[in-house]
């Protein structure tokens, strides 16, 4: 999974060093996700991209944390159509999502006996946190960090919660 951010970066440095081989798959929502795609194919890696056009939902429903529900299903489906041992997503030492990795290895692991395969749902890096997770990554990877919601992967707007966590997490830390 692949969302341009600094976990997921990590992943594929991660996956990288220990010589996996890895594709990458985007969700783009409601055509939202431009800077995240250029970033990711700057990765050099196989690229997949899920397109899903939902005006109608986000204008009605607005939790804007419940964006597991997208990937994972993306990231099923990819499952189902590939060979694949185990599917990774990014998640770090302070992430407000932790607690909820069992029951989503629960609802992976559902899925996947439904589908019946043995593709497990992993979060590597979990236990590192947002700037370990940072310092693992060459300085061409950091260079293509998506840290903003607003603006570009070189250009953040340092206003939007992604790019406050980036300065709280990352920035503040070092």
């Amino acid at each position: 999974m692949y969302s341009g951010g600094v976990e997921s970066t990590a992943l594929i440095q991660h996956a990288t060093k220990w010589g996996h081989n890895i594709d990458l798959l985007h969700v783009t929502h409601n055509r939202s996700s431009t800077n995240e795609m250029a970033s990711a194919k700057l990765m050099g890696n196989r690229l997949f991209e899920l397109q899903l056009i939902k005006p109608e939902i986000d204008k009605h429903l607005t939790d804007k944390h419940k964006d597991v529900v997208m990937w994972m299903s993306g990231a099923m489906m990819v499952a189902a159509k590939g060979d694949y041992q185990e599917v990774w997503h990014g998640k770090h030492s302070m992430d407000p999502g932790l607690p909820s990795i069992p029951l989503m290895t629960t609802s992976w692991n559902a899925m996947m006996k439904i589908l019946e395969l043995k593709t497990k749902l992993l979060a590597p890096l979990h236990e590192y946190s947002k700037r370990a997770q940072y310092d693992m990554l060459t300085p061409y990877q950091k260079s293509c960090i998506v840290s903003c919601r607003g603006g570009k992967y070189d250009a953040p707007c340092n206003k939007c919660v992604k790019c406050q966590e980036f300065k709280q997490l990352v920035e503040d830390v070092a």
